[in-house]
């Protein structure tokens, strides 16, 4: 009998990350925007527009319409992708709360700052925290 040993690092974070706002409407503005790029990328992945671990060509017309909305170009074709895995956010007052498993976590530190926020990220792993893995959906 052979025995493989292996190591995955994928889905291990644990990552916590807290963007503070100057105000709830900054927050919340930031808040709606995340929440309609994330079902956005879940519809062009089902449709085939985004597949997991490739960058995109060009934004679908739904994508393509929200950053324009919102006045967003710091959103690059890799961006998408990575609101396809599951996360975990929510609004508090002037801060979202938001937990991954995911390293790759530039489309929230992109959308967090555009609006003005001081970001905190650490590893509920090895921090004492309220939040962490399955404790926000």
């Amino acid at each position: 009998m052979k025995m493989w040993y292996g190591y995955g690092s994928e889905h291990s974070a644990n990552l916590v990350i807290i963007g503070k706002f100057e105000s709830a409407s900054d927050a919340e503005t930031a808040y709606n925007l995340l929440q309609e790029l994330t079902n956005i990328a879940i519809e062009d992945e089902r449709e085939g527009n985004i597949t997991a671990g490739q960058n995109l060509k060009q934004f679908s017309e739904p994508m393509l319409k929200c950053l324009t909305q919102y006045n967003f170009g710091a959103f690059g074709y890799q961006d998408p992708e990575q609101l396809i895995y599951e996360y975990g956010s929510k609004l508090e007052d002037n801060k979202i709360i938001l937990t991954t498993e995911e390293l790759n976590i530039q489309a929230f530190l992109k959308i967090f700052l555009n609006y003005g926020a001081k970001v905190e990220t650490y590893s509920a792993h090895n921090y004492e925290s309220n939040y962490g893995r399955n404790t926000i959906k």
